[in-house]
């Protein structure tokens, strides 16, 4: 009975695991049938997607985006707008760097940023002067007489060691001289003095040495003197005539003649308090300092003595001394062109006064370096 009721339970197990296998595998299969219909589902969904994309990028363009397009020169990329700019700022650089004269001839371009004015009554030093004024009455003065009046030169020999001036002289460079009549010498016209230099390769026009004759023998010129054991200080150089000055201030010493001499006064500014209070600022003048024309022996033009050899920081072509018995003068203008016009005119004023050619008495002279300054002196007190 026992084994009987066993296999009876055991059966009954058996049919109850066929049970549970049978209804796993319908739910195997309904999962399938599950999983295949969502598949088929998203591909629909991803082919519809297609086609819609497909369908977009056939539209074509509206014709006026089309004719901005080709209207518009420049790329859209930001990239090749930044290697444009790049490009022109680099060509920019590049014309800045040619030198002047190749961009003055081949790109006409001017040598300054703004257009040179041509005031003929500013002289360089920045103060205004009527030269023409007084070069209009001497040529008045000359035509109305008739004659030129013996130890005037009225003709500039520029014509030496110059051969490409070919250009006549004008009425006014015959009739007006740049010298006045003074008592610096008398030189015969058949040797007139000339404004030519040793050292100067290009003498500059008459016109340019008439002015600068002006402003020595009326208000002066501004320079800059160094010295050796002083600063640069700002001097005031002028002709001065002794026979006429005192004929200005005393009439009764009118028959006393004196040397003509060459006149410095240092500049430098003072703070002057005014009635308000307020402080203000006043260029004033130092004491005046007489060199004897005589006394002048040479002019050196460019760094040739001690103190101009200490400054370095002065361009060569501005500097020029007068060397005299006691010492040296040593000068800085404010141009080449300047400096050039003031050594022809005292190389002339150098011809009227020496008898003899102090171009080649200066040969045989010591060497200018070791000339002591003349600013130099005065700041010891040991004046000339």
């Amino acid at each position: 009975m026992t084994t009987v009721s066993t296999r009876a339970a055991t059966r009954r197990r058996l049919g109850e695991v066929t049970v549970t296998s049978n209804s796993s595998t319908q739910q195997y299969q309904t999962l399938d049938a599950i999983s295949s219909s969502s598949s088929s589902s998203s591909s629909s969904h991803i082919s519809s997607y297609h086609d819609s994309y497909n369908s977009i990028n056939m539209v074509p363009f509206p014709p006026q985006e089309l004719s901005l397009e080709a209207l518009n020169p420049f790329p859209i990329s930001v990239f090749s707008y930044i290697i444009f700019l790049a490009s022109a700022l680099a060509v920019w650089v590049l014309y800045l760097l040619l030198p002047r004269g190749f961009r003055k001839q081949y790109c006409h371009a001017n040598r300054k940023r703004y257009a040179r004015r041509m005031d003929q009554r500013m002289p360089a030093a920045g103060y205004w002067l009527p030269v023409h004024s007084s070069m209009q009455q001497q040529e008045k003065l000359s035509v109305v007489s008739g004659s030129s009046t013996p130890g005037i030169p009225t003709v500039v020999d520029t014509k030496r060691n110059n051969p490409n001036n070919s250009t006549p002289l004008s009425t006014g460079d015959l009739t007006s001289s740049p010298i006045r009549h003074t008592a610096y010498g008398q030189r015969s016209l058949s040797n007139p003095p000339s404004p030519d230099h040793p050292a100067l390769k290009t003498i500059p026009p008459n016109k340019i040495i008439a002015e600068t004759m002006a402003r020595l023998q009326g208000r002066g010129i501004r320079l800059i003197a160094h010295g050796v054991h002083c600063d640069p200080k700002r001097v005031w150089i002028r002709l001065q005539d002794e026979t006429s000055n005192l004929n200005d201030k005393m009439p009764s010493l009118s028959s006393t003649k004196e040397e003509p001499c060459v006149t410095w006064q240092t500049e430098f500014p003072r703070r002057v308090p005014d009635q308000s209070g307020q402080v203000s600022i006043v260029l004033m003048r130092g004491s005046l300092h007489k060199i004897v024309l005589k006394q002048i022996l040479y002019i050196d033009v460019g760094k040739k003595t001690q103190a101009l050899q200490l400054a370095k920081d002065i361009p060569d072509s501005t500097c020029w001394s007068l060397l005299t018995q006691n010492g040296s003068l040593d000068l800085q203008a404010n141009s080449k062109l300047e400096r050039d016009a003031l050594v022809s005119c005292f190389s002339m004023i150098l011809d009227d006064v020496h008898e003899e050619d102090w171009r080649a008495l200066y040969e045989a002279s010591p060497e200018p370096s070791l000339a002591n300054s003349s600013v130099a002196n005065v700041h010891r007190g040991v004046g000339i």
